[in-house]
């Protein structure tokens, strides 16, 4: 039976779509054990998850990486960003770059077998400390307040102000609890 849906016999249909959903959620299982392995490999340098959110806090920042799986196959693109932790949005903004600018790590795909799955999670690492890593070091808060920074106006500007002493606990709580950080209480 072919997996595409063209010339398929309508008799055939129901086969054809058991047949897709089994190999979906191989793909979604697969998917999941490259993302643990990965989690794992860059705990180290700080970053916590949730769901497909990895993110770790600065001063001021919460530095963090969004990984999106594609719905057309086993392959990821991976952003990395920042959020000021006293931005008043209910919503995370991927302010920053992604894996798709990088030729080296446009592809970050995997296979259903184990060695497939450790490769890609290891590519992924590779990217976080090739790329992720020395981005973040570049975008220091001085950096991040110039007009060319990957931050938004209204960013720039809860920035400026968390710098002078500026804070909102509410606010800094919300992008913590957005980004699977813990909150503070204090």
């Amino acid at each position: 039976m072919p997996l595409t849906d063209e010339h398929i016999e309508p008799n055939d249909l129901p086969a054809f779509l058991a047949k897709r959903r089994e190999l979906k959620r191989a793909e979604r299982s697969n998917a999941g054990k490259v993302l643990r392995r990965f989690a794992k490999g860059i705990a180290p340098s700080g970053y916590r998850r949730k769901s497909t959110f990895f993110a770790r806090e600065t001063e001021h920042l919460i530095q963090f990486l969004r990984i999106h799986k594609f719905s057309f196959g086993p392959q990821f693109r991976m952003h990395v960003c920042l959020r000021v932790l006293k931005e008043p949005q209910s919503f995370v903004a991927l302010q920053g770059i992604d894996s798709g600018d990088f030729a080296d790590y446009r592809r970050l795909s995997f296979e259903g077998n184990e060695s497939s799955i450790i490769q890609c999670a290891e590519r992924m690492a590779a990217f976080v400390s090739e790329v992720a890593e020395p981005w973040f070091a570049k975008w220091n808060e001085e950096a991040l307040l110039r007009r060319n920074s990957p931050l938004y106006q209204d960013a720039r500007e809860a920035l400026a102000e968390a710098r002078k002493g500026n804070s909102d606990p509410v606010n800094a709580n919300r992008s913590r609890v957005l980004l699977g950080l813990p909150i503070h209480t204090h």
